[in-house]
């Protein structure tokens, strides 16, 4: 079963970038190094959404990501969405939390 999902903006569509079953050091792995992506993570009670931006990520790239969050949040209604961004796996922990 799908633990999780991470999507990227190719253009100006949100893709499914990989999807895994394991946990959040196998989350982390997959994350972009130098990009942002959004990240939805089951944590059996209910669905987590939150926004990762890589340490290195280009301003223009947080930008984007920002601007279409709220239209990620729409699209994926009933999941929980966690407001602040996320940039390692502390943080990621801490979403997971939320």
């Amino acid at each position: 079963a799908c633990k999780y999902m991470i999507l990227t903006i190719t253009g100006d569509i949100v893709t499914v970038a990989h999807q895994g079953s394991g946990e959040i050091d196998e989350l982390y792995a997959e994350l972009p190094t130098d990009d942002c992506a959004f990240v939805l993570y089951d944590t059996g009670r209910y669905v987590v959404l939150f926004m990762f931006a890589a340490p290195e990520a280009h301003t223009n790239s947080r930008t984007i990501y920002s601007t279409t969050k709220q239209t990620v949040e729409k699209a994926l209604e009933g999941s929980k969405v966690y407001k602040h961004l996320v940039e390692d796996k502390e943080e990621i922990m801490e979403a997971l939390k939320a």
